[in-house]
């Protein structure tokens, strides 16, 4: 197995085989890139694919119990969590001491009442509304802080609303993990945010300024906010999210426009029942062995995967995008053969980098824009399946 690096929270993880069994290390997190500079801890008790989890982390290699306030801490917020910005929920505040101080790297303030209040404004107010938290895994953490045992719940989010102010209604979305650090009294005293789509993260960060403001002027990917997908991470360049298996009609083609003429006239009834087929965008073309290889594939989606009745003609054939975690960047350019390469190759640097594994040389370029849209109109991605990070 091909060792692989996350970052949950202010720490690198590192798994990789010793001794013939998958081990997980902890170390402080390099913000100068590559592998940690120090491995100082174990990191205990991880079960990869897990919802709900504990991790140990201590200097000693040996298992520690989880608290019971902990335990109980990691079921409150799992079902609070995702109801948090539901507009007829009101969250459980208990948990949190009067004084918790919240930090991410653009806000900072302490007290439940201000935290009460910043909740209640991303959930439905002037300036914002429609807010969505995802929850994809939540986990404990066990740190020495100045000799003394602290423990943490840590959760991996992806957080969206609209920003109400523009007319257009703009959607702003964040991936990141939260820390909620606690006393041994049950209570979360902190509640600490950091961003995947920026490097800074301290608090007043310009990255997240930025990154904040920017999105009220960005395109989104009709795909990424689509019931169809689920962002798992947003960066700077790219994200990954998870996409649902879809039906698609295909053909193997040569050239484009032959491909794009089978398709059209399969769907619009040149088929054996002589039926209309629903499809929709985008046009979606496949490099299995990628995109400088001889093998070929262009694909539209059947609209709400409606029924295969009619059967093949001239090479046009039913089949899928399978389900699966894609990393997803923007080409805004036409789609090219120099175009898709020099995409391909940056993307799949950037995965490399990020200590994402590829699952295969497997391409994809999904094209949203018409072959002939103005250049300010465009919009298309590149897609590579990844494994977990």
């Amino acid at each position: 197995m091909t060792p692989w690096i996350v970052n949950p929270s202010a720490f690198n993880v590192l798994q990789a085989p010793i001794g013939g069994k998958s081990e997980v290390l902890i170390a402080p997190w390099s913000s100068e890139g590559g592998r940690p500079r120090k491995i100082s801890v174990f990191l205990l008790g991880v079960r990869r694919g897990s919802h709900l989890r504990s991790t140990v982390c201590s200097d000693a290699v040996e298992q520690k119990e989880v608290p019971t306030y902990v335990t109980r801490v990691m079921n409150l917020l799992s079902a609070d969590l995702p109801k948090m910005f539901d507009v007829h929920h009101e969250p459980d505040w208990s948990i949190y001491a009067d004084d918790v101080e919240f930090e991410d790297p653009m806000t900072k303030f302490d007290g439940v009442d201000q935290y009460r209040r910043n909740i209640r404004m991303l959930k439905d107010s002037l300036l914002f509304g429609e807010g969505n938290l995802e929850i994809h895994d939540i986990w404990s953490q066990r740190r020495i802080s100045t000799g003394a045992a602290v423990w943490s719940v840590l959760t991996r989010f992806t957080l969206s609303f609209k920003a109400r102010i523009f007319p257009w209604k703009p959607i702003l979305r964040f991936t990141g993990t939260s820390e909620y650090i606690l006393r041994e009294d049950g209570l979360v005293v902190g509640h600490i945010d950091r961003w995947d789509s920026i490097s800074n993260q301290s608090f007043p960060s310009t990255d997240a300024l930025r990154d904040f403001s920017s999105q009220f002027f960005s395109f989104s990917s009709p795909i990424s906010i689509s019931s169809s997908s689920t962002l798992l991470r947003r960066y700077e360049e790219y994200e990954v999210r998870r996409e649902k298996e879809r039906s698609t009609i295909y053909v193997e083609y040569v050239r484009r426009q032959d491909g794009i003429r089978a398709l059209s006239e399969f769907a619009a009834g040149s088929n054996d029942q002589g039926i209309i087929i629903p499809t929709e965008a985008p046009l979606v073309l496949e490099f299995p062995d990628g995109v400088s290889g001889s093998k070929k594939r262009m694909h539209l989606f059947l609209r709400n995967n409606s029924s295969k009745t009619a059967t093949f003609r001239d090479q046009v054939r039913y089949g899928s995008l399978l389900e699966g975690n894609f990393a997803c960047m923007p080409l805004k350019e036409g789609i090219t053969a120099e175009s898709a390469a020099r995409a391909a190759t940056k993307l799949q640097n950037l995965l490399i980098s990020g200590g994402w594994r590829l699952q295969s040389s497997r391409i994809w370029l999904v094209q949203f824009s018409p072959i002939h849209a103005l250049p300010w109109n465009i919009y298309n991605e590149v897609w590579i399946e990844v494994g977990p990070s």
